[in-house]
């Protein structure tokens, strides 16, 4: 008769592995490290992670990896190079300056709704339905809209 591989817990691994943190081991687990799950909790067969563990770093350590890494720096390098040309072109401008660009705009369309109403008021005194006054209304903002844009 096989004899049943014996189990260890997770606290129990952490010892012999020299983990301590849970995400680790559930990281592990959701990467295929072999485990049981006995009354909701996690059982490891030892000689099971250990080969597991040695496969996984063998996997992560090969020339392919090397190779992609660097493919990936190159690129990385590639791309950040391409930011500053554009940026010495003209094509891009640093947050900061974006922002304070942004600022003055909202202002001055805050500055132009506030003025809206008494601008529209003397208009409106002497109009006598919802339609005209609607009228008078959409022609205000308009012209504020075009104001806006012209800057």
């Amino acid at each position: 008769m096989a004899k049943k591989a014996r189990t260890v817990s997770q606290t129990d691994l952490k010892a012999l592995v020299g983990r301590q943190d849970d995400e680790t081991f559930r990281l592990w687990r959701q990467e295929g490290c072999p485990h049981q799950i006995v009354n909701g909790r996690p059982r490891y067969v030892v000689a099971g992670v250990v080969a597991w563990l040695e496969k996984r770093a063998e996997v992560r350590s090969r020339p392919e990896d090397f190779e992609e890494a660097r493919k990936r720096k190159m690129g990385a390098e590639a791309e950040l190079a391409e930011l500053e040309l554009a940026q010495k072109r003209g094509q891009l401008i640093p947050l900061e300056q974006h922002g304070q660009r942004l600022a003055r705009i909202l202002e001055r369309i805050r500055a132009r709704l506030i003025a809206l109403p008494g601008t529209l008021a003397s208009r409106l005194v002497a109009i006598e339905t919802a339609a005209e006054a609607q009228a008078v209304v959409y022609a205000g903002v308009a012209e504020a809209l075009e104001e806006l844009s012209r800057g």
